[in-house]
Order: structure tokens, then sequence, then C-alpha cells
């Protein structure tokens, strides 16, 4: 009796004070609507800014490849110049330089030698200072017009300045408390975002291309295909295939390279081996934390919110104790305190995913160039604490 006294003490209460609690609640919510909103603009203009600072980083790139084939072209010119009179002197010389005729037979082939030689040397020189022209204006041309194109957002990246705006919010943070229930209540809720495998081409075929060649150390098969935009970069965490996920973005310094799928869940439970061919930066693009879809409550409790309400900022970075370690193949130069390789951030560039429209965040390592052998064998340790 006494319990339900206080219950309906409580409810009487709760009752003559609702319009009191309504109001406070629509505050409180239109409150939160307007920070919200005015950060979602602050976003957007912060958006437009990371853009104008790419845009003027490729103008400078440009800039700077110009001035550096403009300094090699006056070099090799200085060249050509200075070859041209020296072959004018050494056909001089063969012309009006010929000796007496009562010089000896010995004189006369030592003459006739060193003219041929040194007009057969200087025709040489300058035909490659010509030829050393030509290949650096074809080298110029195909890197401005072909590789450092402007970076230029797209449609797909245009359409996802700003982040999420506070429906986008309510929704993240409304998915991650139902995946919190179902998690609660033992419901597998883990491949609500694995339906089906895609299937590629054979891999035969996709591996013909490939502008750095890999292969497994473990024996295995590795996935490998060239990078570009639009195209499904993981594999299905469950099923033999690809994830549905697409890359809607990817840096221009990337697109045509070998890339090296994964589990679109990674744990990195086992450290990762691999064969490169020839010289290589390895590259490394990924969430971590997860945004909430750890398999651990605590992981979820601790990251979740913060990724679902982008408190962590819009491409938040890897924690230091997480970052991976190259255990052999990387450079000399990429040697840190631990004594093995440690990846760096590639400041101003990253991936953009289709899923919540992600934004992954660039590391890369320099690997170790091949010297009596054509290739080197790579093993990378992963410390993460929940996954990526």
């Amino acid at each position: 009796m006494l319990m339900l006294g206080a219950l309906a003490t409580f409810m009487g209460v709760l009752l003559s004070r609702g319009r009191d609690v309504a109001d406070l609640a629509s505050s409180v919510f239109g409150s939160f609507v307007a920070v919200t909103g005015d950060a979602h603009q602050a976003k957007v203009a912060q958006d437009i800014f990371r853009q104008q600072v790419r845009y003027e980083r490729s103008i400078q790139i440009r800039e700077d490849m110009r001035d550096v084939n403009k300094l090699m072209m006056e070099s090799v010119q200085t060249h050509v110049i200075m070859g041209s009179i020296i072959l004018g002197v050494c056909y001089n010389m063969c012309i009006e330089g010929y000796p007496p005729d009562e010089s000896e037979r010995t004189v006369v082939g030592m003459w006739l030698v060193f003219t041929s030689w040194s007009v057969t040397f200087t025709l040489i020189a300058l035909w490659l200072a010509l030829r050393f022209q030509m290949k650096m204006s074809s080298s110029a041309r195909d890197r401005l017009l072909r590789r450092h194109r402007l970076m230029v957002p797209d449609d797909l990246v245009v359409g996802r300045m700003g982040g999420h705006n506070v429906v986008n919010q309510v929704a993240n943070f409304h998915n991650w408390m139902l995946s919190a229930m179902n998690r609660l209540a033992d419901f597998d809720d883990s491949k609500a975002d694995s339906k089906n495998a895609i299937r590629g081409p054979a891999r035969s075929r996709r591996n013909a291309n490939l502008r750095v060649r890999v292969e497994s150390c473990t024996g295995g098969s590795l996935d490998v295909d060239p990078l570009k935009k639009g195209m499904y970069g993981w594999l299905h965490p469950e099923k033999d295939g690809w994830s549905e996920h697409t890359l809607l973005d990817v840096p221009f310094f990337l697109q045509g390279e070998t890339l090296i799928r994964s589990p679109w869940e990674f744990s990195g439970e086992r450290p990762t081996a691999f064969r490169v061919y020839g010289e290589a930066t390895l590259y490394v693009a990924a969430q971590c934390p997860p945004l909430g879809d750890g398999t651990d409550d605590m992981s979820t409790s601790k990251h979740g919110i913060r990724k679902a309400l982008w408190l962590d900022g819009q491409v938040p970075e890897w924690p230091s104790d997480e970052l991976p370690l190259a255990i052999t193949g990387f450079h000399e130069d990429w040697q840190g305190d631990s004594g093995y390789g440690e990846f760096r951030r590639v400041d101003g560039f990253s991936m953009y995913v289709d899923r919540m429209d992600l934004e992954l965040p660039l590391y890369k390592l320099v690997l170790k160039s091949p010297k009596n052998q054509e290739f080197t064998d790579v093993v990378i340790q992963w410390n993460f604490n929940i996954g990526c």
C-alpha cells in the first residue's frame, strides 16, 4: 500500500506539472536544434574552407612542378647551346685544321682519331640532351594533365559538406540506442549491415593491370585491385565477396594504385604479412575506434555516443597507442622510438565512404627499397583496442 501511495503521489505531481515539463522539454529541444543548426553551418563553412585549402595546395603543387621543370629545361638548354658551339668548333677543326702535307703519318692519324671522336661524342651528348628534354616535357605533361589535376570537389563531396545536421545526429543517436538495446537483449544485430556479398570478376582479370604487384607471404591470396572512385573497397565480414560500401572520393595521387582489400570490420588480431615488388609507399585509411560497432558493451558506451554525435570532429585521428607498426619492410628514415616503422598522418587528405558520410583519415609509411632482390617482405602489427 505504501508503494501504491507513493506511485499515486508521483503521478499526481507529474500530471499537475505536465505542462511545465512539456514547456521545459520543448525549450531544451529548441535550444538543441538552434545550437546544432549553428554548428552545422559552421561545419559547412569549415568544409568549404578545407576544400579551398586543398584547391590552393593543388595549385601550389602544380606551380612547383612547373618551376622545377623550367629550371631543368633552362639547364638542358644551356648544355644544348654549349654543345652546339663545341660541335661547330669540331667541324671547323675538321675543315680548316688539317695538318700540313709534310706532317708525319702518326700526327695525321692522331688528328683524324681525335677530331672524329670529338664530333661523335659531341653529337651523342646533343642527342642525349635533346632526348632528355623531350622526355622531361612528356613527363611534365603527363603529371600535370593526368596525375596532378586540380583538386576540385565533385558532386558527391559537395553533397556531404557540413557533415550531419540535427536530423542526422538525432537519427544516429537513435540508431545507436537501438543497437545498444538489441545487444542487451542478445539480439544479433551484426548481420544488419551485411546483406549480400557482391561478387567481382575473376582475380586473374582484376590483377592484370596493377602498378605495384603484391602477394601474400603466408601462402594465402590477397584481394587486390587498382584504386578508383566508386569501387567496392572492403571484403564482406562473413561471406565470400565484397561488402556493399563504396569509396566516394580518394586522393588524386592514389588513383590507379594497388588496393589491398580488408574486411569492413577489422580487428587486427593477427599481423598482416605481404610481399611488395618494387619501390612503394603504404597507405592505411580506417575509422579507429569504430562508430560504436564494437562487440564489447564498454567499447560501445565509451565511443558510441561521441562518434554518433560527432563530438570528436569530422575527421578524428587515431589514438597514438592504436597506430599500427611495421615490424619489417619499412624505410630506415621512418623508424620511430619503438624501433619499428611508424605511420604518419597525411595532412589535408582523406577518403570518403558512402556509409554515414564517413571521412577516413589517411596514414602512410614508406617501404624499404629492394636491393639484392626484387621484392620486400612487409609485416604490419595492428594495435587496435577494439578494431576499426
